[in-house]
């Protein structure tokens, strides 16, 4: 299958996502959308399994929803942040957007999205939040992301500046 939206794509390595969401239909479409254009995804459909996955698989994104049965999505937000600053992690919610916004800011989401949304939104805000998540790094660990992401399999790779 073709990637959905390819020009909304990052030129580095697929990413490793997770996503966690209680209802079903709205956690398989994601992943679908997301698997089809080549990331790795990972899915948890509570608060405390989320917690488990994200310390296990280290993803690079995290589409947290915010109304999950055992934890909380926000409390999970906190313990993703304690665990990793530097991933990004947008927060899904049928709350109104008001709301939704000063409660995932105050607990330091990159992004937020308003259920219902478009796949195309979704990947406009993945694109956002990365570009925000990679100035988190230093600019060593961010060199190394660099070689990793665009010379695969090259011992020699170096980055001159």
């Amino acid at each position: 299958m073709e990637p959905i939206f390819p020009m909304l794509r990052s030129p580095s390595a697929p990413l490793k996502i997770l996503v966690v969401d209680d209802e079903p239909n709205i956690r398989q479409s994601l992943c679908q959308a997301l698997e089809i254009d080549g990331h790795q995804i990972y899915e948890a459909s509570d608060g405390a399994l989320a917690v488990d996955l994200f310390t296990i698989t280290h993803p690079d994104l995290v589409l947290l929803d915010i109304i999950l049965p055992k934890k909380d999505g926000l409390y999970v937000l906190q313990e993703i942040r304690h665990l990793d600053n530097k991933v990004g992690v947008i927060v899904m919610s049928a709350m109104t957007p008001d709301r939704l916004m000063i409660r995932s800011t105050l607990c330091t989401a990159d992004s937020y999205l308003q259920k219902p949304f478009s796949v195309k939104l979704l990947y406009m805000h993945i694109q956002l939040v990365m570009s925000k998540a990679r100035l988190r790094y230093p600019k060593a660990d961010y060199q190394k992301l660099l070689v990793n992401g665009f010379h695969h399999g090259h011992d020699n790779a170096t980055l001159r500046g």
